[in-house]
């Protein structure tokens, strides 16, 4: 997450607020290709990040298995992403599966900017 979001940060020029954090997430690898997202700056400081199609999961669904708690593995991707644009961003998990997510929302990250 962090090279990745120090890669970011330095083509496109962004700068540490949180339009700078929305447009490096919408344009960010995880959590995949073929995910679907909504990032959106909710204020100058805070960040909505939520996973609204997730076909690892899915996948995982259609195979009969459980969903993967994937908060340890996302809360580490996302805050050093977060961090590498905005040095003082906090990554905190609203909801992520197993404990809730529907089909049509898998998870909810907020992004706070000191």
């Amino acid at each position: 997450g962090k090279a990745e979001g120090k890669r970011l940060k330095q083509a496109l020029d962004l700068g540490e607020d949180a339009a700078a954090i929305s447009t490096g997430f919408a344009l960010a690898s995880c959590p995949g290709p073929t995910s679907q997202l909504e990032v959106e700056p909710v204020s100058p400081s805070r960040v909505v990040y939520r996973v609204t199609d997730c076909p690892p999961q899915q996948g995982r669904l259609k195979m009969g298995k459980d969903v993967f708690d994937c908060r340890g593995v996302c809360q580490a991707h996302f805050q050093s992403f977060a961090q590498a644009i905005s040095p003082g961003a906090r990554a905190t998990c609203a909801f992520s599966p197993p404990e809730k997510y529907s089909t049509d929302l898998w998870c909810e990250w907020y992004f706070d900017l000191e």
